[in-house]
């Protein structure tokens, strides 16, 4: 997904990005995973705030509740 992000992200893809972030935060295992290293892999080590901020959003929708600080 990182690479295909690099590959160009605009508004008509940014749904295929939102979905598979779905897929890939379908149950809660996986949520908490993206808490703990998801997001700093995506954030740090590859620099992409935006796919971040992205994830996030898929992140409080699926929870109902916002990414603990």
């Amino acid at each position: 997904m990182i690479n295909e992000w690099n590959l160009g992200v605009n508004e008509n893809n940014v749904r295929y990005f939102k979905g598979t972030l779905g897929i890939l935060m379908g149950t809660q295992g996986e949520r908490k995973y993206y808490l703990t290293n998801g997001r700093i892999i995506v954030g740090t080590v590859f620099g992409l705030s935006e796919l971040v901020s992205l994830g996030n959003t898929v992140y409080e929708e699926l929870e109902g509740s916002s990414v603990p600080a």
